[in-house]
């Protein structure tokens, strides 16, 4: 999908959207900003391609602008980088996924194929005028929505999501947002949990603030708990760009086929590999609980590390050790890292 097959709605505010040959750069201004930074980050991006020079508008933003998206053409599909404070949430699929640069010091995600929306800043509960298609210059905005031009501009439903402490050390690259095949017969059932649904009654966690599929607001007050099918909690998205739902618990390792849980078929198999043979064959666990996902290391020689938000440090598990893994945690398997995006944000 190219740019010229979305249409781009906005809403106008303090902040700009920059409708360029290839890209889309979206500022939310929240405060001042510095103007030389702003002006190198455009015409850094009118050079051209902007796909594979991330590093490049890093440096032109920095240090006047630490919050922006870029939206970008990258081979036959979209892809979306986010810095600082800026929002992105994609919808069309469940659930619905969201993105901030604190999560992880600015994310390079490619937009799955049958996409509905893309929302970038402030839209909560705000409508866009469908007439609206901005298809090229500089504009100013509070938020912007792109949607395929054979769907109609919707009204925006995903909140904002709050921002959260910077991460730590692991790169991240574009994900592709399909996990891998999966045989059939390594599929278990999917467990019945306690929840409570929103008012176009889909399920969430009792503690969500916001419907992972549909984004309006959860109000708890007197609302029932109802036991349900769990959906999926969220993704693990590896160093190398593969992302991985979880609907199910794992096991990783550069042979964890022979784990008694993937033989049992409880859990799937993630195949982990990296120079030097660091990785052990069975080297750690994600498991699900209720709404939880929770890390322990198996026994590995090299270990398994985790970095939650807002740490200083990288802790190693002990044996038998599990720990919950929060909005933007890391995880390194020996030399391999991967990330922890939920599907709600409590």
């Amino acid at each position: 999908m190219k740019l010229d097959d979305v249409r781009i709605g906005v809403r106008s505010g303090d902040g700009i959207v920059a409708r360029l040959a290839d890209a889309v750069l979206v500022l939310p201004f929240d405060g001042e900003v510095d103007q030389g930074a702003v002006d190198r980050l455009l015409a850094e991006c009118r050079k051209g391609p902007v796909a594979g020079r991330l590093d490049d508008l890093r440096a032109a933003a920095d240090p006047g602008v630490t919050s922006y998206a870029v939206v970008a053409e990258v081979g036959d599909r979209l892809g979306v980088f986010v810095a600082g404070d800026a929002d992105v949430a994609i919808a069309g699929g469940e659930p619905v996924l969201r993105l901030n640069g604190r999560d992880a010091g600015g994310w390079s995600v490619r937009v799955p194929d049958g996409f509905a929306t893309l929302e970038i800043g402030g839209l909560d509960g705000v409508s866009v005028d469908s007439r609206l298609d901005l298809r090229s210059g500089v504009v100013p905005v509070a938020g912007v929505v792109l949607a395929p031009t054979t769907a109609p501009m919707p009204v925006p439903a995903a909140p904002p999501m709050s921002a959260s402490a910077p991460a730590g050390p692991v790169a991240v690259a574009a994900p592709t947002l399909a996990p891998a095949p999966v045989p059939a017969a390594v599929r278990p059932g999917i467990p019945e949990v306690w929840g409570i649904r929103c008012k176009k009654g889909h399920f969430n966690d009792p503690e969500a603030r916001y419907c992972g599929i549909c984004g309006i607001h959860m109000v708890q007050d007197k609302v029932a708990r109802v036991k349900g099918p769990r959906p999926v909690l969220g993704f693990l998205i590896l160093d190398d760009g593969t992302s991985y739902k979880l609907d199910t618990d794992y096991v990783l390792g550069s042979d964890p086929t022979g784990h008694e849980a993937v033989a049992a078929g409880r859990a799937r198999p993630l195949v982990v590999r990296a120079e030097g043979d660091v990785i052990s064959p069975v080297h750690a666990r994600v498991e699900l609980e209720d709404w939880d996902v929770l890390i322990s290391d198996c026994g590995s020689v090299y270990g398994t590390y985790v970095w939650s938000p807002g740490g200083t440090e990288w802790e190693r598990l002990g044996p038998e050790q599990r720990v919950k893994l929060g909005a933007g945690s890391q995880v390194l398997v020996a030399q391999r890292g991967f990330m922890f995006q939920p599907a709600n944000k409590r």
